[in-house]
């Protein structure tokens, strides 16, 4: 399908990755530092991600899918009952997050914005991007290597990628060699062990 692809954060690693392999990601990033002299690098906050025009069909992402895996909280939950998202429990899940990467560029944000921004705009577009036959890709080695088969039961078009999992990850990584060399695939969605080391 056509659309455009978006990174969501990721920092100078998902830069350096996309120079190699996939230039025509535009990377949203609150860090006004980063550049790139062959990929879009937009500095950005998760607002950002929701095109107007609804372009975006591909998003390269990982905290997004953590808020919502942890909670147990699934599409079609959303899609059936859009009130789950109004609890407490995700902007618990994304403090670390928001202390990170919020905080050091915009003092005078708080949890209140972030809250507001998981519920209404990031999961909503990972929601329209999933229901048009686009993908989510988690770049972060730490996702794929603990809730790969998770993930993928839970989220049928989510696609699994290794682009920042290095050779010692997968090495030592059990559940992730396995899901890559199993002779037999069910369908559980999308599986891409694409082994950039």
């Amino acid at each position: 399908m056509e659309g455009e692809s978006v990174s969501l954060g990721g920092g100078q690693a998902t830069i350096e990755w996309a120079e190699r392999h996939a230039p025509h990601i535009t990377v949203l990033d609150m860090d006004p530092q980063l550049s790139s002299e062959t990929v879009r690098v937009e500095v950005a906050d998760a607002l950002s991600i929701r095109r107007p025009d609804g372009s975006v069909a591909y998003i390269y992402a990982d905290f997004l899918v953590n808020a919502v895996y942890l909670t147990g909280i699934t599409p079609a939950d959303i899609i059936s009952n859009p009130d789950v998202l109004m609890g407490d429990i995700i902007p618990l899940l994304v403090r670390n997050w928001y202390v990170g990467f919020v905080r050091p560029f915009n003092p005078q944000a708080d949890l209140k914005e972030v809250r507001w921004l998981v519920r209404r705009v990031v999961l909503d577009e990972m929601l329209r991007v999933l229901s048009v036959g686009g993908e989510i890709y988690i770049l972060d080695h730490y996702n794929i290597i603990l809730w790969a088969e998770q993930v993928l039961r839970s989220y049928p078009g989510i696609v699994v990628s290794s682009v920042l999992v290095t050779a010692e990850d997968y090495a030592r990584s059990g559940s992730l060699r396995k899901l890559a060399d199993r002779p037999e695939k069910p369908p559980i969605g999308k599986l891409r062990i694409n082994k950039y080391f």
